[in-house]
């Protein structure tokens, strides 16, 4: 079967999150809704959609809007969002069998159109990214700690890039943009163990 078919409708448009989660359905959160004179407003609205029966379900919404961040199910099952445009700090996560959310740690240095990478003992690499200019900095969250840790930086600043773990636990990095071009460049890094 090579075809495209549309889905129902979902409520919340604009600069989501998405993801697989563990059962096979879809996670989607964040985003930006229509506000007042063209300025797009925050949207903590968080669906769950079921691609056997084509039906998205409205979950509990997000403390906090990240659109334009990132997000990452974890090996427990839980979703981590970061950062976002409204509060780049701010990390979140959700709970899909209880249909609740929990304030995380707030990570060290705001970032939107950042990336996060689970790595293979459960911890996140979250980097890169833009405060208000392109940011260089990575960090590590620990899920059962709660807490983020500093590490070494990005050779080069970058936002809307892609990263990937690779079988070894390396991050392969490459592209996106680095102040006001294109960062064509990629990079490889290789976290220390905890």
């Amino acid at each position: 079967m090579d075809t495209w078919t549309a889905t129902t409708p979902k409520r919340t448009v604009g600069y989501l999150a998405l993801l697989r989660l563990d059962d096979g359905r879809v996670f989607v959160s964040g985003g930006l809704g229509a506000g007042g004179a063209d300025v797009p407003r925050p949207v903590g609205d968080t669906e769950v959609y079921d691609p056997v029966q084509d039906r998205w379900r409205a979950t509990a919404a997000a403390p906090a809007s990240h659109a334009r961040g990132a997000a990452i199910v974890l090996r427990d099952g839980r979703v981590l969002l970061t950062g976002g445009l409204f509060d780049a700090r701010a990390a979140d996560l959700y709970d899909v069998g209880t249909d609740s959310w929990i304030g995380a740690a707030a990570m060290r240095e705001g970032r939107q159109g950042h990336q996060a990478v689970l790595l293979g003992d459960g911890s996140v690499l979250v980097l890169g990214g833009r405060g208000p200019l392109p940011v260089h900095s990575v960090e590590r969250y620990d899920p059962g700690r709660n807490l983020w840790q500093p590490l070494r930086d990005l050779a080069t600043e970058r936002s809307g890039f892609t990263a990937t773990r690779a079988a070894d636990d390396r991050i392969v990095v490459v592209g996106g943009f680095a102040s006001e071009h294109a960062a064509g460049s990629g990079e490889v890094y290789q976290p220390c163990a905890r």
